[in-house]
């Protein structure tokens, strides 16, 4: 299986939603908020204050957090591209 593009850049846009490049130029807003509400291990996360402070791995492989929490690029971009508009979609 081949792996997605790295992450270029990580920045929170608003509580639960990430803005992310990743190398190949793509660009995703990313809603992760239904994430932080199911799972008791992120519900840190929806701290907006620590939710601001995400930042991208080492390796660009995923996006973490202060506190430990993290999110692989291959699911950020899948989740990313399932938000997609249906125009977005065809303008892709």
């Amino acid at each position: 299986m081949s792996r997605l593009p790295k992450l270029l850049s990580v920045r929170a846009a608003a509580p639960g939603l990430l803005d992310i490049v990743w190398s190949d130029g793509e660009h995703r807003r990313v809603d992760v908020s239904e994430l932080l509400r199911r799972h008791p291990l992120l519900e840190a996360l929806n701290d907006p204050d620590l939710f601001r402070r995400v930042a991208i791995d080492e390796f660009g492989s995923g996006v973490a957090w202060p506190n430990g929490a993290d999110f692989c690029a291959d699911a950020l971009r899948l989740r990313g591209d399932a938000q997609l508009s249906d125009y977005e979609k065809a303008t892709a």
